[in-house]
């Protein structure tokens, strides 16, 4: 417990020293054209939503092999079908796995929307899980989604959701380029761990908040717009001689962080590369970032990966030592070809700070900056690159 939690926190904040700059230099406003964001990745487009009667409602329920309780690897308590709407209550999911750690979670209710059958199998306009859980946790932790959203999938995607839920084995994946839905949501994920209520020696809480993670207009491996909001760590690790010379608490906060057109074609890649279920190799690695670079570079040295991002609230403190970033933003000019011609960087500042509680690492970093006649340190960065 100890050893994850110093390890997640001291990793925040390197990469955030990190992103921190990269951000600056190559992620911008949301005045403009990054507003373009903020409007795509919005829940609004569901608000309107009706669930629509195909009249095919038994037949694909009984594709996905979703009648009477359900199948060896969905079962349920209960179903109930009006208007086009299925709501099985108290769903219990169980995947197996070829290492023999079986996952097994549980949903208070799954409901599909409009369904119906396509040449690519089994479909529907919409599927929401809420209140998923592992069936099992040891005392002392907890984790709990508030809500999983799939909404308006493509053929391709629909059929594939389908056939993991009817407990079909599959010997091979389709390729996520075949891939395309509305919206795809993972609502109010909540974690904690407390070791001092777990079978653990090492001591110490951690808590992990996310209130939005979502990708909407998934189109040709292209996501026209992607949230994540509300991430909200927290952690407190008590001194130890062996493991830590101080204590260990604090948090790692970010507002939003949104992106328009986020390129996500690497993923097959990436799939390629693990598909065998085998550690790749440094060869297959080196493989695989040249495919990946291939993909983003070819056409541009300057090429980001997205049209526009924004990062806002960044709120970082380990043991005193602290950084904060109001916002940062990027904005990506391309050519007619789509090829990369301009980053555009609004000027963003962090601030980087430390504490004076005795025994922090705030003051052993504040004791040096005080030194050389500092109590902070800001930074101011931005800039256009061609």
């Amino acid at each position: 417990m100890r050893f994850l939690i110093a390890g997640v926190s001291a990793l925040a904040l390197m990469t955030a020293a990190g992103c921190k700059e990269k951000a600056a230099e190559d992620t911008t406003s949301v005045a403009g054209a990054a507003g373009k964001s903020e409007e795509i990745v919005s829940s609004d487009m569901m608000a309107k939503f009706k669930a629509k009667d195909y009249g095919e409602t038994d037949t694909v329920l009984g594709a996905m092999s979703l009648t009477g309780s359900g199948n060896d690897r969905v079962s349920f308590d209960s179903a109930a079908t009006k208007g086009g709407i299925t709501t099985l209550t108290n769903v219990n999911f169980e995947i197996e796995s070829d290492e023999g750690d079986d996952l097994e979670f549980v949903a208070s209710t799954l409901v599909l929307e409009g369904l119906h059958m396509t040449e690519a199998g089994s479909a529907f306009d919409r599927m929401t899980l809420k209140d998923v859980k592992p069936a099992d946790i040891p005392e002392g932790a907890s984790f709990n989604i508030g809500e999983i959203v799939v909404f308006e999938p493509n053929d391709a995607t629909a059929a594939f959701i389908s056939r993991l839920i009817s407990g079909e084995e599959m010997e091979t994946y389709p390729s996520f380029k075949t891939m395309a839905f509305g919206r795809m949501a993972l609502n109010d994920l909540s974690v904690t761990m407390d070791a001092a209520k777990m079978d653990e020696a090492d001591e110490g809480s951690f808590t992990f908040t996310l209130d939005e993670l979502s990708i909407n207009d998934l189109v040709d491996t292209i996501a026209g717009g992607t949230l994540l909001e509300g991430f909200n760590m927290a952690f407190d690790i008590p001194q130890s001689e062996t493991d830590t010379p101080f204590p260990m608490k604090g948090h790692f906060k970010i507002d939003k962080m949104a992106f328009s057109n986020l390129q996500a074609a690497f993923i097959d890649d990436v799939a390629e590369t693990v598909a065998s279920g085998e550690e790749p190799d440094e060869a297959a690695m080196q493989t695989l970032m040249a495919s990946i670079n291939s993909r983003y570079y070819d056409q541009s040295p300057i090429e980001q990966g997205f049209d526009n991002a924004i990062v806002s609230g960044f709120d970082i403190d380990v043991s005193g030592l602290t950084m904060k970033m109001d916002k940062a933003e990027t904005i990506v000019k391309r050519n007619s070809e789509g090829a990369a011609t301009k980053i555009i960087s609004p000027k963003s500042t962090i601030v980087i700070g430390a504490g004076t509680e005795e025994n922090s690492l705030g003051a052993m970093v504040g004791e040096q900056l005080g030194k050389l006649g500092y109590d902070s340190l800001t930074m101011t960065m931005g800039g256009d690159a061609t």
